[in-house]
């Protein structure tokens, strides 16, 4: 999956109210729900983005789980990148004490 992370970040979870009194025959829960727009997602992940015979789109989420899973991969290899970054600032931190401490004797 190419660039997982950028993709998800490109994503934007809503909250809605299904419009109930228009599609009665939907069975559409009367509650605040959240979520994603199929049609947002469709535009990043179209491979997450079914559409009925009446045209409908809807998000199918687990199809997002292996977007997740690799940007979760891909964040834990930046942390740790920084991890050893900050290991090694402070390593070097630690050396100029030492030195400016053994100058001043």
């Amino acid at each position: 999956i190419n660039s997982p992370l950028q993709k998800l970040l490109q994503l934007k979870g809503v909250e809605y109210e299904m419009k109930t009194d228009e599609f009665s025959k939907n069975n559409f829960q009367n509650e605040r729900q959240i979520g994603l727009l199929a049609q947002n997602v469709e535009k990043i992940v179209p491979e997450a983005v079914a559409e009925t015979k009446d045209g409908y789109k809807g998000v199918d989420y687990a199809r997002l789980v292996p977007l997740l899973i690799e940007a979760i991969k891909e964040q834990q290899a930046q942390i740790e990148d920084l991890k050893s970054e900050v290991a090694e600032l402070k390593s070097m931190l630690e050396e100029m004490k030492s030195m400016l401490l053994s100058s001043k004797d």
